[in-house]
């Protein structure tokens, strides 16, 4: 690249901010962590056209002061360097001392994880994994093999931020703006720890004794520190110390919560949960008798009872959400599955999945185990946590149920009611629309649509049909101006010409600006799916709401035909939910 030549800064022909753009893009990056400033400003000036350079302070400062003072006339030489460092490169500190700094913190958490490696390879399961490649052949090995490859790639993150990231990091960190806003100048022990989570992206953000922290979350990485209270100390409303296993103290904490008065309502609302929930009511039975056995003190009885739900409950939830082909497999299998499929899986799923089988076959093999008043009370404690998970599952059949119990206010708009029709398409696809339309029909029937206005609710979706019309046309109609100089006339084009153009339409959609636009072809797209779909699930609606949206679909069906194509055919992507069409909405199901 050709050196900037100083007689154009002289004569003005480069700005300050195209001098700042020049210099940047011709430092190579190790310039940076030059030990002084000095050093750094002659690896700056070296890309500019000066015949006698040396890195001596004198010749440094003389040509730095040669340069800024054509962009701040009253710079001396001997603060010219430093105005030089500061203005030219934003840099308040030397990056050096920031790189040494996270570097040495990285080596230590790479100390830290050397350690636990070493660990894992001294196990004859692991010697074999590294010589031979083998597989696991049981439960304990299983542990073994994904915790040694989480710690194995945990090193690997880390070592790649030492010799990849961190010198941008350090650069970042000393510049002017950072440090006038840096964390050490915010009291916010929030906003600290967030800084070291930006300075070492590898960390994790991770609960530790009532608190949280940033660093590395050894839970998720040494099989020997999984947590195995976390998921029940919240199920509580006395919160012991988040440790992760049970000291005395804490089973001394837990066995003085296991009364009447703390568990009899954990169990009322069980099962009160139980015979709400699609699929898992089926159980209400098995723990009216866990209140049952509770009530009559029969530990024995209650942890045989009690244990096998939990694999029970991960049988129903893959079910739910791999309907035509879930997991058959073991307990840990049919955890693994549902760790994408919920919140909870960074939070308690390695419980479930790596120690909880551990205790089953304990049982299973013994019929035996030890504290067992106190294992039962965690066993409901964990079935508690479960129906938490199974509620909140990411799946159609849950969010559906979901949509059913928060009630009409729900459906505020057509988006929502043609969402929720789209999710019991999503069911009778996968077999699972027995499980809730019986429900959904009761509710729909028999509360929703008895409380709509049905001929206000159709004329005013139909000014806002037409205006979301008028708007979206207007917008493709000014896009294709300004890029083809005509206008696109979508709704005027034949079903042959709009698949000729649907490539064109696309690019024109395509755009930086697509605010503009995507809410109002959500709402097309919604009032379409609406219109096609509510009478094929819902035959039989009451009053005149059938007829009055045959009609809507038959005053505007060329329009619905050519957002029919354009909802096939469109490979663009709109938001989930209105923002700011919601407020220009006249519409109301409710």
């Amino acid at each position: 690249m050709q050196k900037i030549k100083l007689s154009d800064i002289k004569k003005g022909r480069i700005s300050f901010v195209q001098l700042c753009q020049e210099i940047e893009a011709r430092l190579l990056k190790q310039a940076y962590f030059l030990t002084d400033e000095t050093l750094i400003v002659h690896a700056c000036l070296s890309h500019i056209d000066i015949k006698k350079l040396d890195p001596s302070t004198e010749i440094v400062a003389f040509y730095a002061k040669e340069v800024m003072g054509n962009f701040i006339k009253t710079v001396t030489e001997e603060e010219s360097i430093n105005t030089f460092f500061r203005a030219i490169l934003s840099l308040e500190t030397l990056p050096i001392h920031n790189r040494l700094k996270y570097e040495n913190e990285a080596k230590e958490d790479l100390q830290g994880l050397d350690k636990l490696l070493d660990h894992y390879k001294e196990q004859p399961f692991i010697k074999r994994f590294l010589a031979e490649a083998a597989k696991p052949r049981d439960h304990e090995e299983r542990i073994l093999h994904e915790f040694f490859l989480r710690a194995t790639s945990k090193r690997n993150e880390v070592i790649d931020y030492i010799l990849h990231k961190v010198g941008d990091i350090a650069i970042e960190r000393s510049k002017i703006q950072y440090a006038e806003h840096g964390a050490w100048k915010s009291q916010s022990d929030i906003m600290k720890k967030m800084h070291v989570k930006w300075d070492f992206p590898y960390r994790e953000v991770y609960v530790a004794v009532n608190d949280w922290k940033v660093g590395i979350d050894y839970e998720k990485l040494d099989y020997r520190k999984i947590n195995l209270i976390r998921n029940k100390t919240r199920m509580l409303n006395s919160s012991p110390p988040i440790q992760h296993t049970f000291s005395p103290e804490i089973k001394k904490e837990f066995l003085k919560n296991y009364k009447d008065a703390k568990v009899l309502p954990i169990l009322n609302e069980m099962i009160q949960k139980v015979q709400e929930l699609p699929i898992l009511k089926k159980r209400v039975a098995i723990f009216k008798e866990l209140k049952a056995l509770y009530l009559s003190k029969r530990w024995y009885g209650l942890y045989a009872l009690a244990l096998p739900q939990i694999e029970g409950i991960f049988t129903e939830m893959n079910q739910i959400v791999k309907p035509k082909k879930y997991s058959t497999g073991s307990l840990t299998d049919k955890v693994h599955v549902i760790r994408e499929y919920s919140g909870y899986a960074d939070y308690s799923f390695d419980y479930y999945e790596y120690y909880l089988p551990k205790l089953r076959n304990k049982f299973a093999h013994t019929g035996s185990d030890e504290e067992i008043k106190l294992k039962s009370f965690m066993v409901l404690l964990d079935l508690k946590h479960l129906i938490i998970v199974f509620e909140e599952l990411n799946s159609p059949l849950i969010e559906a149920d979901g949509i059913i119990k928060s009630g009409a206010t729900h459906f505020s708009h057509v988006g929502r009611i043609s969402h929720f029709l789209e999710l019991l398409n999503e069911l009778s696809n996968s077999g699972q629309l027995k499980e809730i339309i019986s429900p959904a029909e009761e509710f729909i029937y028999g509360h929703l649509i008895p409380i709509i206005e049905q001929p206000s609710f159709f004329s005013n979706l139909q000014l806002d049909f037409s205006e979301a019309l008028t708007r979206f046309e207007d917008h493709v109609d000014n896009m294709s101006l300004v890029y083809n100089d005509k206008e696109f006339k979508l709704f005027s084009l034949t079903k042959s010409e709009f698949n000729i153009r649907i490539k064109e339409l696309e690019k024109l959609l395509e755009s930086d600006i697509k605010i503009l636009y995507e809410e109002d072809l959500k709402f097309l797209f919604d009032v379409h799916y609406f219109v096609k779909n509510f009478v094929k699930v819902f035959p039989n609606p009451p009053g005149e709401f059938k007829t009055l949206l045959k009609q809507f679909g038959e005053v505007n069906r060329t329009h619905l035909d050519v957002i029919n194509n354009l909802a096939a055919r469109i490979n663009i992507e709109i938001p989930d939910e209105y923002l700011l069409l919601t407020e220009k909405l006249r519409h109301r199901l409710v």
